[in-house]
């Protein structure tokens, strides 16, 4: 482990690295997968209750009208995955857990969906945020210019654009690191609590224990920086 621990330093500039970083637990598969689902509630029976609501399930169209495929990260999400719900284009209110892959669905009825190839993914363990997190908490500063940073990066498909207002047509998009601790630090700084903390997960977005974890062996992450290390131990 001390030479996987030199070589990653050396790789990332420092004196040491630490396996539960960000960075490294990117590589070895334990950082958990986040995920910005952005879509309207007020006024919509099918969002408000029932098996297809804000928290139960995603679901969206396969491709958009003129036969873009911007919904195509539907089909990307897996197991345990976490959903942050942003409502009504005012603000992020609750969190979920991905309860397996997208399936096929038809477009419920009385929807803008009605009858559309669809995406299904269901969701499990719901938890509102209380109080939730307002657009203008987690546009200003410092936290609107770690969002505006991550664009300034080269940072693709997130739900907002370079101004802060939201990407329209944007329903289902990535939260990379950096997003989610900007958002985190956001609530927190309203709260008290890390968005983190409400999914057993440590404050670099790791599974904590009571959760099911990746496991891993030195060879699983030697490999994930290319280093043939047969005899550490």
């Amino acid at each position: 482990l001390r030479v996987i621990n030199k070589k990653l330093a050396q790789e990332y500039g420092t004196e040491s690295i630490d396996f539960y970083d960000t960075r490294v637990a990117l590589r070895w598969g334990l950082w958990v997968k986040w995920w910005i689902e952005k879509t309207i509630v007020q006024g919509r029976p099918d969002r408000e209750h029932g098996n297809h609501a804000l928290g139960q399930a995603l679901w969206s169209p396969k491709k958009s009208d003129s036969g873009a495929n911007i919904y195509r990260f539907m089909e990307k999400v897996k197991q345990d995955d976490v959903v942050l719900h942003l409502i009504d284009n005012k603000a992020f209110v609750g969190l979920s857990r991905v309860d397996g892959a997208a399936t096929d669905f038809v477009g419920l009825p009385d929807t803008e969906w009605a009858g559309k190839d669809c995406f299904r993914v269901k969701l499990r363990d719901y938890k509102q945020l209380e109080p939730p997190l307002d657009r203008s908490e987690f546009t200003k500063e410092p936290y609107g210019k770690r969002l505006k940073a991550l664009i300034d990066a080269g940072t693709h498909n997130l739900f907002y654009r370079s101004d802060l207002n939201l990407n329209q047509g944007a329903y289902f998009t990535p939260a990379p690191p950096e997003l989610v601790a900007a958002l985190s630090d956001a609530y927190a700084a309203v709260t008290g609590k890390t968005l983190y903390s409400l999914v057993h997960l440590d404050g670099s977005g790791v599974e904590t224990a009571g959760t099911e974890t990746t496991t891993f062996s030195v060879a699983t992450l030697a490999d994930t920086i290319n280093m043939n290390v047969p005899d550490v131990k």
